[in-house]
Parts: structure tokens; C-alpha cells; sequence
């Protein structure tokens, strides 16, 4: 597991399937997983270090890894450019193509697939060209244009705000949008090898830090039955292809779904959904050994709440 930095919860929920070998930087420098692992950490540099191709082919043909999982959306494209070099040395890469990851990377170009399928989301301009936008646009949402985890990610409330932002910033690195209230969620999906949805689970998110969910709620889908935008969210695997776990965060508001968000990998509170009974880590071992992808039963109102913790070497 690449860049397995904090995600301690996800390797737990692997470890009841796989021998999970979380791989990054010395835990010295922060990464939880790496302690957690204990024996089984494997220090690796960045993906974008010009020896991180070198030391993961080293590291699958030493331990015989079966499975390579990126978590961190940084590291899927040049884990896409290593795809051949990972086969030879005789692991799978679980990564969903790369038009699909330029897609969903590039906020820009997200916006202009979704609507150019009459999905609902916000609309979305590079920050240089925020004038574009439909007259009295503020407040607006800014944030990294290639950016996750909420970084930079905020409201601003005037053109100064704006431009303060910006002088720090290349412009053109940078996407705005309508600031958008309503209540946020995410769907859980998983996909097989062919690109068909195989489950899907929606969580609340009943509170967020950092981009991640910190208090949830799996619930009843029922409560969307009668929504076209929310089918629309479910069924974006027609529009994009996927395989293995992704996630879709989208705002609810009034009778639309505004997708935010598409992260072709597991969500950080998929933890959630694995511990409502959708056993997504098990897909993924079904996924990887050629069998059916079988969705098990889940039980809608799960809730979780998430606290400080800490690993101890």
C-alpha cells in the first residue's frame, strides 16, 4: 500500500484479507501505517522521486507481493506509467484507467464531463477567470485545481479575499466555484474488472476535518428514490469507467445532487461502510483472484465518530 501515510484504519480493515505491507516514509516523519505495521513496513520515497519506480519493483520482487493498492490519488498516474514493470515483476495493480484518473485529478475537467452529461454540479472556473462566472458570484468556493484532501480548500467572500489567495498562488492553479449549502455526502462504490457496479453505499457526513469524514451515518437510500439527480450520482460508472473502490461526494440540495467530488480509490471513511456490513475489502480480494464480485447485505444507520488516536511504536 503506497503512501499509506495516516490510513490505519483501512490497513486493519485489509489485514482480514491480505498480509497488507503499507509502504512511505520513515515513521519518523509521520507515517502512522508504517508504525502500525510493524515488521511489515517498507520505506519508499514519493511517487514523484525519480527512484520510487525503481524501489517499489524492489520491494514487490523481494516480498512477492501479490497486490499493489494506491490510496493516495498523487500517486495513481505514475503508478499507471509502472503498470507494465508491476506486472512483470508479478503483482496487480488495482487502479481504474488513466483517462478516468486525468478526469477526476483535473476539478476543470471534471466539471466539464459531468455537465456535458447533464449531471448536476457547481459550476466551475479557473480562479484568473473568475469573472466569468454569473454576475454577484460571492461567496465562492476555491480550491487547488488538482488539489485532495481539502487542501487550500475555502470560502471566500469577495473579490479582495479572492485576490489575496491568488498572490500566493498561480492562478491558473486554482478553480473557483458557487459556494454551495446543503447537506454532504458520499457513495461508496465498488466496481469489478469490467467496470460494472457491483455495491454501492451512501454515508452522511455529519461532520468533516480536513476533507474527511470525522462524524457519519450510513442511510437508507430509500430517501432518494424519487431523485433523477441522485440516479444520475449511482450510475456515473455509465460515464466514466472505474475499477475497485471509488468514491463520489456530492452536496444535496433541495432536489439536486451537486457532485464535489470523484476519487477513484477507497474513501477515508470507508471505514463506515465496511463496518455497516458491505465488506469492500473483501470485494477486493475477489477483484484481484479473477472470482464474482458478491455484495454482502449491509445495515443502513451505522454511525461512526471519530476521535484523536494515536500508534505506538
Amino acid at each position: 500500500m503506497p503512501s499509506a501515510g495516516r490510513k490505519v484504519a483501512l490497513m486493519r480493515a485489509l489485514g482480514r484479507h491480505f498480509k497488507v505491507y503499507p509502504c512511505g516514509l520513515p515513521p519518523q516523519e509521520g507515517a502512522a501505517c508504517c508504525l502500525a505495521g510493524a515488521g511489515r513496513y517498507v520505506e519508499l520515497p514519493r511517487s514523484n522521486d525519480p527512484e520510487f519506480g525503481s524501489a517499489l519493483v524492489d520491494a514487490i520482487e523481494r516480498i512477492h507481493v501479490d497486490v499493489v493498492l494506491p490510496v493516495r490519488n498523487e500517486d495513481m498516474l505514475p503508478l499507471w506509467t509502472l503498470k507494465d514493470r508491476i506486472l512483470q515483476a508479478g503483482a496487480k495493480l488495482v487502479l481504474s484507467p488513466p483517462e478516468t484518473l486525468l478526469q477526476c485529478f483535473d476539478k476543470l475537467l471534471l466539471y466539464r464531463k459531468l455537465s456535458g452529461h447533464h449531471f448536476h454540479a457547481p459550476y466551475t472556473e479557473l480562479a484568473s477567470n473568475w469573472r466569468e462566472l454569473p454576475p454577484d458570484p460571492f461567496p465562492l468556493f476555491v480550491k487547488e485545481r488538482h488539489g485532495s484532501g481539502s487542501r487550500l480548500a475555502q470560502k471566500v467572500r469577495t473579490p479582495e479575499e479572492l485576490g489575496a489567495i491568488m498572490v500566493h498562488h498561480d492562478p491558473d492553479s486554482l478553480v473557483v466555484q458557487p459556494f454551495v449549502e446543503g447537506q454532504e455526502y458520499t457513495a461508496d462504490m465498488f466496481f469489478d474488472a469490467d467496470g460494472v457496479l457491483k455495491q454501492w453505499v451512501l454515508r452522511k457526513r455529519l461532520s468533516v476535518l480536513n476533507g474527511q469524514m470525522d462524524a457519519g451515518e450510513v442511510v437508507d437510500p430509500a430517501g432518494f428514490a424519487d431523485s433523477l439527480s441522485f440516479h444520475k450520482v449511482i450510475n456515473i460508472g455509465h460515464f466514466l469507467r472505474f475499477e475497485g473502490p471509488i468514491n463520489v461526494q456530492f452536496i444535496k440540495r433541495e432536489e439536486t445532487c451537486q457532485i464535489t467530488d470523484v476519487n477513484p480509490r477507497f474513501s477515508g471513511g470507508v471505514g463506515l461502510t465496511i463496518a455497516a456490513g458491505a465488506d469492500f475489502p473483501a470485494y477486493l480480494l475477489e477483484l484481484v483472484s479473477g472470482g464474482e464480485v458478491a455484495p454482502r447485505p449491509y445495515r443502513p444507520g451505522r454511525k461512526a465518530i471519530s476521535y484523536t488516536d494515536y500508534v505506538y511504536d
